[in-house]
């Protein structure tokens, strides 16, 4: 508790850790006598064993706790993302839970239409099963339990009862380049849909994955630098403990 005031105080500072005059001999008289003068947080009261916090720091961390909280995640984050250089998305891991996870109704609103127009055409990758708008999920397909977050290149219509099956696991190794052969097949059936706006978005949101242009999505180099990403981040997963799925 000490080592978290010593910054409000300046005679502490100049105190070395250790030694016959360190910050931990000399902080008793220095917490009291300099209080008034420097007002930290709070108050060590050592002779009463208790902590007393300064009223004009509570009112402060009331009125502005939105911004110190993220003040705190920011420095949390790149302490975590020094010691973890492995790890995606520690931005949104580190974050306070949410409540609810953000539905996908819109994917699959997206995918329910398609299959709708292509009856028989839309296969899962895991089990070769026809798609209907019946019998599918919309699926992490590196689970979201490690990348923790819902982007459009890693999201793909499976069959329900694989995905149940599935649930935070990462694929096998096999499976990636039928994965990413149906996300570009998937391309084609967008442009059947949607607007010209909404379909160069729905590009664009694969394609800034793996820093390629749009325009590139169809050509072989755009095949391979996406399997390239999405297999490094499958063996990040790995190396970290995640089972391996196949059905």
């Amino acid at each position: 508790m000490v080592r978290l005031v010593r910054p409000f105080y300046k005679r502490l500072k100049k105190l070395k850790e250790s030694g016959k005059v360190s910050i931990f001999n000399m902080s008793k008289k220095i917490l009291e006598d300099d209080y008034e003068l420097e007002q930290p947080p709070y108050l060590i009261n050592y002779n009463k064993s208790k902590i007393t916090l300064n009223s004009n720091w509570v009112q402060y961390i009331g009125d502005h706790f939105h911004f110190l909280e993220l003040w705190v995640l920011d420095g949390w984050h790149k302490y975590m993302q020094y010691q973890n250089k492995n790890t995606p998305s520690l931005y949104e891991k580190l974050k306070f839970p949410e409540l609810k996870r953000i539905s996908l109704d819109k994917h699959r609103k997206f995918w329910k239409e398609l299959i709708l127009k292509n009856k028989g055409q839309i296969k899962c990758i895991f089990s070769n099963k026809i798609l209907t708008i019946n019998n599918f999920d919309i699926d992490h397909f590196i689970c979201w339990n490690f990348l923790a977050h819902d982007q459009e290149w890693n999201l793909i219509p499976i069959y329900s009862k694989v995905n149940k099956l599935k649930n935070n696991k990462i694929p096998a190794k096999e499976l990636i380049e039928p994965f990413i052969n149906f996300k570009i097949k998937s391309f084609k059936f967008a442009k059947e849909i949607l607007t010209n706006k909404k379909y160069e978005e729905y590009l664009a949101e694969h394609s800034n994955f793996i820093n390629y242009s749009s325009t590139d999505c169809f050509n072989s180099n755009y095949k391979l630098k996406y399997l390239e990403e999405i297999t490094l981040l499958m063996n990040k997963a790995k190396n970290q403990g995640f089972e391996s799925f196949k059905y």
